[in-house]
């Protein structure tokens, strides 16, 4: 019986010590379960977004979204096909609606109630991010690439579930007082979306 009993202890002792191998183990190796989940603003936050032109007929481009943190800035790239050569305005709109020719984006995307400006502007809107440049004869290409310290993934001015929309003309970044940057119409646009990896 006693020798029952101690083989019992040194089983339960065993396991104990196999149980918090473990926990130790999952606390180094997977940090987000410490003390719960991570915090949700130091993880890495991805969105997407499939530019299609203001009549929805043509797909035109995607546009990715990615941003390290809360606290550090959106990088935003992708291409945008079918362009006209030359600048296109390139801004996020306050709606994520894309219908009646894009009309139902709204207005840039501007939650301090800021004046139109450009992307280095010291007064802008969270949406201006100036200009895109197509290039090229017939086929032509514009290359997005942004790196943007205003807008965010998340939080309460999370662009997440507006627009982006690119515009006929190029963007004069608050030179006329025009709120949109005299822009011209809007020939494409689509709604951002959260997506969970690259």
């Amino acid at each position: 019986m006693g020798k029952c009993i101690a083989y019992t202890a040194g089983a339960i002792t065993f396991l104990g010590i196999g149980a918090l191998v473990t926990g130790l183990t999952l606390y180094i190796v997977y940090p987000n379960m410490r003390g719960g989940q991570q915090s949700t603003d130091e993880q890495m936050r991805y969105g997407m977004c499939d530019l299609r032109s203001a009549d929805g007929l043509t797909q035109m481009g995607k546009i990715h979204f990615a941003q390290n943190s809360s606290e550090s800035s959106t990088t935003i790239t992708g291409t945008v096909a079918g362009l006209t050569a030359g600048a296109h305005g390139f801004h996020i709109h306050e709606l994520g609606g894309t219908g009646d020719s894009c009309s139902d984006a709204g207005s840039h995307y501007n939650p301090a109630d800021q004046s139109h400006g450009g992307p280095d502007s010291d007064e802008r809107h969270v949406g201006d991010l100036g200009n895109i440049q197509s290039v090229g004869e017939g086929d032509t290409i514009a290359i997005v690439k942004i790196e943007d310290h205003q807008v965010s993934l998340s939080g309460k001015w999370s662009v997440m579930g507006r627009s982006v929309v690119v515009h006929a003309l190029e963007d004069d970044l608050g030179a006329s007082g025009d709120a949109s940057g005299a822009a011209g119409a809007r020939v494409a646009c689509c709604t951002i979306y959260i997506i969970n990896g690259a």
